[in-house]
């Protein structure tokens, strides 16, 4: 399978004026469906969207699901049924592992959990539900963040196991890979080889930012060298991906400067794939 090159669409001016002069070379587009939950989407953002869903070449990816979270049933629901009235032809649908829904806390960054029976019943259960709503395959997208670096060994094993019952894919985010691999000074073969490489239906290449020596899942920078030579390394170990996604946060796009680096990612993603898929 070759893998479609694609953009994480974001409803700004900013972001449209970088992707506008290459708009024709886009091979699919992933949603961030929770944007659409608080009202209608700019007509053009509207139209990208009904363009690429109608080819078959729309992905979901929430970020507000929560599937980890015990209890506040009532956000977990209310999540769902902004889904089911806001629901597209997506290919398939990502979300996080982890939380970010307890207590008073609504929402937030997601944050890991250890690998425990509880948590897993509890993840199982809300990914089965996760899936009627969207009316798609289900998956869930691998985290920067860990407890430890035993926490990072196992979430790759931990997600597997979530994943059993509703047949679901991997989301593998490599910027994110790359936060674990650097702040638990990791080795890259032994962290993929914890993770069902067979199961991976979408990558995310991204950039993101230092605090002192802490790699941190910004968003907001281009995609660096590590990450590149991560995606050259493991794209031949994944048989099943169906789409190779460059995300970028609008904040980031303001300047002319920043639209032309977000094409030049954009470029060299396709290259990547090219080279590796010996497409052409």
């Amino acid at each position: 399978m070759i893998p479609r090159v694609g953009v994480s669409w974001m409803p700004t001016a900013g972001f449209r004026s970088a992707v506008e002069p290459v708009l024709d070379t886009i091979e699919a587009v992933e949603q961030t469906v929770d944007q659409a939950f608080e009202g209608r989407l700019p007509a053009s953002a509207e139209a990208v969207l009904a363009a690429f869903g109608e080819a078959g070449q729309l992905y979901g990816h929430a970020v507000g699901a929560s599937v980890l979270s015990a209890g506040r049933e009532d956000v977990f629901e209310t999540f769902l049924d902004a889904l089911r009235r806001t629901r597209r032809p997506w290919v398939d649908l990502s979300d996080h592992y982890g939380f970010c829904t307890a207590g008073a806390q609504r929402f937030g960054a997601p944050l890991p959990l250890p690998r425990h029976p509880d948590v897993l019943a509890v993840g199982r259960e809300r990914l089965i539900r996760l899936r009627e709503a969207a009316g798609c395959p289900v998956g869930l997208e691998n985290l920067a963040l860990a407890l430890c670096s035993q926490d990072a060994l196992d979430q790759g094993p931990m997600v597997a196991e979530l994943l059993a019952p509703v047949d679901g894919f991997v989301h593998l985010d490599l910027h994110n890979l790359w936060c674990q691999l650097h702040n638990f000074e990791l080795d890259a073969d032994v962290l993929l080889a914890t993770w069902p490489l067979d199961r991976v239906w979408r990558v995310h290449v991204s950039g993101g930012s230092f605090v002192d020596d802490i790699r941190r899942d910004t968003h907001d920078h281009r995609v660096p060298e590590e990450v590149w030579a991560l995606l050259r390394a493991v794209l031949p170990r994944l048989p099943a991906c169906r789409a190779l996604i460059l995300e970028q946060l609008p904040s980031a796009l303001l300047t002319e400067a920043d639209q032309q680096g977000y094409r030049d990612d954009l470029a060299l993603l396709r290259a990547a794939r090219d080279e590796v898929c010996r497409v052409g």
